[in-house]
């Protein structure tokens, strides 16, 4: 499994050659002595204080000339980072002073390597507060930590499965405010291996997730990138066929489709009952084997009626079979859902831009679908939307290569992980509004930073910082709400005047859409945001600082007024807590 990641990461590891590796976390040290043998690195660093791991990582210290370093810090993992510096064990390198532009770049000569599948996720192992996810420990190494007087570092990081999508979401609906901080703060982000077995994930239609496969699965071939056997998923492998039968455009945007976690499940529970291995009541006598080819399933979706006499006799439903019928009710009502919304887009499909009365039409046609439906439409128009706009609103559509497929067995303690590659990009002014102090109480930009000049000053006083802050947290509580009632949130009329000053919100070609309550909260792009800002700040109008606290206040569940917000900030201000 390793030689084949360190296969697919090829030659991304060459400018890291000679590098500096801080090594967070590793275990029985397998993947930090892979990686170490393709890096040769000056130094590695070994930040493990479970003695469990001891022996296994003492071979890799005894070696000739050996240039792992093993620190045993008991502490949480942005101290153990910061003993690192200050306690001088990266003391021949350069730390760049306040102000300098090197601090805004990307430094290859470090890299840090972590595993956060072990215990971030159990919440109080190593003073992780409850909550806090990997994002927030991403996001404290690049912000809080010591490391960053040395640039922008890149980290191979592994983490559970099925938390990647806390910053690479794989459907609009799951991007909230930490995938926004992501696109913004890092200029590529990959996972790089990873399980399909994602059930918490939200699902997207199938034919958008095959068109995505397709366009990543064409990329590799013409750049002659191979997936060795056995690690391929599934996804890649339909993809590979249909490039093959050179009927992609057909098979990618005829069909209406959802797999869902339990339709392999369905499908064996229907072949077992065909075959008689369960029967629909305990008291019922298995099927005759000579004749169990005659046998099939009830009705999809449907039970058989029958006298109460009969049921008493029978005794009660087997597990198996209600299992069965549950499921299939859900596959009849998922295949009623998909009909539904199939006549919705192709509604919205025939929208004459010169026309309002097809509009009319076809806003009609939504409006009168249930509320399920109706979120479905609404979540595919945004779904395909975010995946045909150049370049991809997610990440995720925006990757080089399909994730190898790993097992859980290929782990230990066996569960499901996935390896993302995160690399920071070069601070400018829209990463400057991220990229502070503390992202949640402190300023949108280096204040210190004396190069640090034109628009990023205007993000540094408090009514920009609380802007900000209310924008990112607010606004992705009602991510399926059009961008203008959400700009209501701001103020008064806020929407009539903060538009016009917003080009980015109504051109087609930056992410936006002219029809602006089709423009809901969750395409909202992080230059989108920005624009919001400068315009906000140029707003005569605008609520003041108390006002917008009031505001905030009342939306924030359980503050009651602006003086209970600032004591949860004071509450808040820990450097070693992200938000």
């Amino acid at each position: 499994m390793l030689d084949d990641i360190l296969a697919r990461l090829g030659s991304s590891l060459e400018r890291h050659k000679n590098c500096d590796i801080i090594d967070i976390k590793p275990g029985i040290g397998l993947w930090s002595s892979k990686v170490h043998e393709v890096v040769k690195p000056r130094r590695h660093i070994l930040i493990e204080d479970k003695k469990e791991f001891f022996p296994f990582l003492q071979p890799l210290l005894d070696q000739p000339g050996s240039r792992y370093q093993h620190v045993k810090y008991p502490s949480s993992y942005i101290e153990a980072v910061n003993r690192v510096v200050t306690e001088g064990l990266l003391s021949e390198r350069e730390a760049y002073p306040k102000g300098d532009r090197r601090r805004e770049q990307p430094n290859d000569t470090l890299l840090v390597l972590a595993s956060l599948g072990r215990h971030l996720t159990k919440g109080l192992e190593y003073h992780i507060p409850v909550g806090v996810s990997q994002w927030g420990f991403l996001w404290a190494i690049q912000n809080f930590s010591l490391l960053s007087q040395y640039g922008q570092i890149r980290m191979l990081v592994w983490v559970n499965d099925e938390e990647k999508r806390i910053i690479l979401p794989r459907c609009v609906a799951d991007r909230n405010r930490r995938a926004v901080q992501a696109e913004a703060w890092l200029g590529e982000l990959y996972e790089i291996a990873g399980t399909t077995g994602m059930k918490k994930l939200m699902q997207r239609e199938d034919n958008l997730n095959l068109l995505s496969t397709v366009k990543v699965v064409k990329s590799m071939q013409k750049r002659k990138v191979s997936t060795p056997e056995g690690r391929k998923t599934e996804r890649q492998q339909e993809a590979e066929s249909v490039i093959a039968s050179g009927n992609e455009h057909q098979q990618t945007t005829t069909s209406f489709s959802e797999t869902r976690a339990w339709s392999s499940e369905l499908e064996e529970l229907q072949q077992a009952f065909a075959r008689g291995e369960f029967t629909r009541f305990q008291n019922e006598p298995r099927p005759d084997p000579s004749v169990v080819q005659k046998r099939t399933a009830r009705k999809t979706g449907k039970k058989d009626a029958m006298t109460m006499l009969e049921r008493e006799k029978m005794g009660p439903e087997t597990p198996q079979y209600n299992r069965m019928w549950y499921l299939e009710h859900q596959l009849n009502s998922q295949i009623r859902k998909l009909g539904k919304m199939a006549e919705i887009v192709a509604v919205f499909d025939e929208i004459d831009p010169t026309n309002p009365s097809t509009r009319e039409a076809a806003l009609k046609t939504l409006e009168s679908a249930n509320h399920h439906i109706r979120a479905k439409a609404e979540l595919y128009f945004d779904d395909r939307k975010a995946l045909l706009d150049d370049p991809p609103l997610l990440y995720w559509d925006r990757r080089l290569n399909e994730p190898l497929l790993v097992q859980p067995e290929e782990f230990s303690p066996r569960k499901p992980m996935a390896l993302l590659d995160l690399h920071p990009r070069p601070i400018d002014d829209l990463p400057a509004l991220f990229r502070n102090k503390h992202p949640n109480l402190k300023t949108f930009g280096n204040t210190n930073d004396n190069t640090n000049q034109g628009n990023n000053n205007d993000y540094d006083d408090p009514e920009m910082q609380d802007l900000f802050e209310f924008m990112l947290k607010h606004f992705f509580k009602y991510s399926r709400k059009p961008i203008t009632q959400a700009l209501e949130l701001l103020g008064d009329d806020a929407a009539e005047a903060l538009i016009p000053a917003c080009p980015s919100l109504t051109d087609p070609k930056r992410g936006g859409s002219p029809d602006l309550e089709m423009m809901r909260v969750r395409m909202v792009r992080c230059e989108m945001l920005v624009e919001v800002l400068k315009a906000w700040k140029k707003w005569p109008f605008r609520p003041d600082r108390k006002e917008l606290l009031e505001k905030w206040a009342v939306l924030e569940q359980g503050m009651a007024s602006p003086d209970d917000y600032e004591m949860g900030i004071q509450k808040l201000e820990n450097p070693y807590i992200p938000y």
